[in-house]
């Protein structure tokens, strides 16, 4: 064989590899990733569904103490990703919990996808000010999402800081529990 042709091999093998094989996949956006950038292409600059993450609503929750910082999640082998945040709202005597997640990806080949075809299962559960909460198990189509998963009844005091410990478990997209995303995350918030 010569090397011209050894070589034109080479190239079609590894782009083969890149391309979804069933037809559920060919309306999923294709990502390349950098070698030197470990993260999905999602924070690229250029990347279309950054424009999700400027929403007026989005932008204000970010701002607001009583919500978290976004966290950003690898499944195990880092074949999954998903970026969440949770808030915490007071509605009459009860606490409300909104957990928001941005677009989930999933590695495929040597590229990352966007979920927008895949379904994903979560679970978050855990406690705040020496309350427990627990969405129980949900699912969603990998889009972007923004969702009351919890109520606190009677919900916590007003104009005091709480310190949050959670646990968030998601199998999906695409990948199974083998590839889970099962990750604990604490931080401080005020229902100022």
């Amino acid at each position: 064989m010569s090397l011209h042709k050894l070589l034109l091999l080479i190239f079609l093998t590894f782009f083969a590899s890149a391309v979804p094989f069933d037809s559920q996949r060919t309306n999923t956006q294709l990502i390349f990733f950098q070698p030197s950038d470990p993260q999905p292409a999602h924070s690229d600059p250029g990347n279309p569904h950054q424009d999700d993450l400027k929403r007026p609503e989005v932008q204000l929750a970010l701002d607001d103490s009583s919500c978290s910082k976004w966290y950003e999640f690898y499944g195990k082998g880092k074949w999954t990703f998903t970026k969440v945040q949770w808030c915490f709202q007071q509605k009459g005597s009860t606490t409300v919990i909104i957990q928001e997640q941005a677009e989930a990806q999933y590695m495929w080949g040597p590229a990352w996808y966007y979920a927008k075809n895949e379904t994903l299962s979560w679970k978050t559960s855990g406690n705040v000010g020496n309350k427990n909460f627990d969405s129980g198990k949900d699912s969603n189509d990998g889009t972007a999402a923004k969702k009351q998963i919890a109520e606190i009844k009677p919900g916590l005091h007003p104009g005091k800081s709480y310190t949050v410990r959670l646990n968030y478990y998601q199998e999906g997209p695409y990948w199974d529990a083998k590839n889970a995303i099962d990750e604990e995350a604490t931080f401080e918030i005020c229902l100022c």
